[in-house]
């Protein structure tokens, strides 16, 4: 009888710190990766781990929901910095990420304790193949 008591102690601990890392640390990151007819798949994953590791270091970010990849909904979002005139920032060397992520009551610039959707980051392929962030983040319906 003492085991089966133990074997539910340490099963109830382990429930519990498990609870404990989910509510610190958010929902697990989900990232979806689309298709793309420029970019490969490796090429649009470094893209994402360079969005997911900018709002990971982000105070105001409390938790990231997913992190993901549209070909159709980035050159839309391109075709706008194209018609902004930003230098370099082409279909052919670009691409956006969209997250969904909670912020923390001590927010900054974001509302507090809010969930943000589909915030768009604009990476540009540099000639050595590394990504790098062009524009931090904004919201796109």
């Amino acid at each position: 009888m003492k085991k089966k008591s133990l074997v539910c102690l340490v099963a109830v601990v382990v429930l519990l710190l498990c609870c404990g890392m989910f509510l610190r640390f958010g929902s697990p990151r989900i990232k979806i990766v689309g298709t793309s007819a420029v970019f490969s798949k490796t090429q649009i994953k470094d893209a994402m781990d360079i969005v997911e590791m900018q709002l990971s270091e982000n105070s105001a970010v409390s938790s990231i929901i997913d992190i993901r990849f549209n070909e159709a909904k980035s050159g839309k979002r391109l075709d706008g910095w194209r018609s902004g005139q930003q230098i370099g920032v082409t279909q052919e060397n670009s691409i956006v990420v969209f997250a969904d992520f909670f912020t923390s009551k001590d927010s900054g610039a974001f509302n507090p304790n809010d969930l943000y959707t589909g915030f768009g980051f604009t990476l540009q392929m540099q000639k050595d193949g590394h990504w790098n962030m062009v524009e931090g983040g904004a919201g796109y319906p």
